[in-house]
């Protein structure tokens, strides 16, 4: 990795040295002088994170690196103006400072989109995630690559400390009193979570355990990151246009994946009224690669196969972002609707509400909850309650094709997860989810799921 970066870093220095090589003098002498005044007056992120993340996340190294650094953490610019990609490898959560642009993204012109990916990954198969750095994350579309390991838990020593035997004993804890309250959420997350029976068929129960809160701890410490780029650049620049969180050994076609979810609405509606629903990527709204449904007698809850990803739209990346302060009597839209429900004593709960603080986003209460005592749950399922009961999407809707969300969810304010191209699982998989292993993975399949290395690399050659 660091041979990678001495190579970006010369090869930055050599286009900067060509651009200005080619400068009639007196354009010269402005660029020179531009660049000085650009190195004076950096974009500075303003170190204002939050009292309570750094009480809280004493662990976090990215909070001391932050205040390390507060005068020196800056947005930075790649310049790009064709279809090449600038690939900046993979970038590892730990070790974050900044969220990178290219320069193309500022123009007011320009209808570029883009996609950042976050893969969830482990020390023990990094070249995983620079698998999928090097093949479907290396299109043009994408602006970042981030990984996440063992470093990015709550307790980077986890995986390493945790015994077989307290494994189990978290299973029974979670199983007997670390809810204060009772609901249907919260009988079916007890019931379901970390069974014996299920853990004995594990070839790694501890890295499984520790792993569950990987997701939703590395997605709030992004999006933090996000929302201070956003306080530089305003959403529209700093967001991309969909965030895709993943896993390690998946893959997707993002020429096939373009051709769904981003697109000129306008031209789309015209050539084909059957597409009207799609929605904009600044509509909030949040897809399941593969969507998972419990049985309704149990409980009307949806959330994503995790290993076929999750994609956040810039509208549901902003309400992720958004700073509650619910004290604040004039509330509206998503804030109202949102300390309505961490208000409400009587809601729905799985005990997040007692951590809220002012201020805090949605995004920042996951994240607090996934380094809590509390946490109980599979990291999917912690994902899908903050994504279905704190409306980060708009809620499904049952056209037949798009959405697929069926009629008799019509009613339950909480169905916001939409799917892709009828891919559910019930009773059994369809779509996209049963394309699971480089056997079921062909052309035609946009998402694929437990792949190796060798296999991401196959795949691609064949597109």
């Amino acid at each position: 990795w660091s041979s990678r970066e001495n190579h970006l870093e010369r090869r930055e220095k050599t286009l900067l040295l060509s651009i200005l090589y080619h400068l009639p003098s007196k354009q010269l002498v402005f660029s020179l002088l531009g660049i000085g005044i650009i190195c004076s007056f950096l974009f500075v992120i303003p170190s204002d994170t939050p009292q309570w993340v750094g009480d809280i996340l004493s662990n976090d190294d990215i909070i001391e690196q932050a205040k390390q650094n507060k005068n020196s953490s800056y947005i930075n610019q790649t310049e790009s103006s064709d279809k090449t990609n600038y690939s900046l490898g993979v970038q590892f959560i730990k070790d974050l400072l900044e969220i990178k642009m290219t320069s193309s993204f500022y123009k007011k012109e320009s209808k570029s989109t883009s996609f950042d990916v976050l893969s969830i990954g482990s020390v023990t198969q990094i070249d995983l995630l620079h698998a999928q750095s090097n093949t479907w994350a290396s299109h043009p579309s994408v602006r970042n690559f981030y990984g996440a390991t063992e470093s990015d838990d709550p307790d980077p020593t986890c995986y390493q400390n945790l015994t077989l035997d307290e494994v189990y004993a978290r299973s029974k804890h979670c199983k007997n009193h670390p809810y204060k309250m009772t609901n249907n959420v919260v009988r079916t997350f007890r019931k379901n979570y970390g069974r014996s029976e299920w853990l004995a068929k594990k070839a790694n129960p501890v890295g499984w355990m520790c792993a569950q809160r990987r997701p939703p701890f590395a997605l709030g410490k992004l999006l933090r990151f996000y929302r201070e780029a956003t306080k530089i650049h305003g959403s529209h620049d700093a967001l991309p246009s969909y965030l895709i969180l993943t896993d390690d050994d998946t893959y997707v076609d993002l020429e096939i994946l373009e051709k769904k979810v981003i697109m000129d609405i306008a031209a789309a509606n015209a050539s084909n009224p059957s597409l009207m629903v799609i929605p904009s990527y600044d509509t909030p709204v949040v897809f399941a690669g593969c969507l998972v449904r419990w049985p309704r007698e149990s409980v009307n809850f949806t959330f994503s196969f995790g290993g076929f990803g999750q994609f956040f739209s810039k509208g549901a990346l902003q309400r992720m972002i958004q700073p509650l302060y619910c004290n604040n009597t004039a509330l509206a839209g998503f804030e109202e609707e949102a300390c309505e429900r961490i208000n409400d004593s009587n809601a729905t709960t799985i005990g997040e509400t007692s951590m809220f603080k002012h201020g805090m986003s949605i995004s920042d209460l996951m994240e607090v909850y996934a380094a809590s005592d509390n946490f109980c749950a599979h990291s999917d399922w912690l994902t899908g309650y903050f994504v279905n009961f704190y409306n980060i999407s708009r809620h499904a809707v049952d056209d037949g094709v798009w959405f697929n969300q069926e009629k008799r969810m019509d009613n339950v304010k909480e169905a916001r997860f939409h799917s892709f191209d009828r891919s559910e699982i019930y009773r059994k998989g369809e779509g996209h989810c049963k394309a699971n292993l480089i056997s079921h993975c062909t052309k035609q399949s946009m998402i694929c799921h437990r792949l190796s290395a060798n296999d991401m690399s196959q795949r691609h050659s064949i597109d």
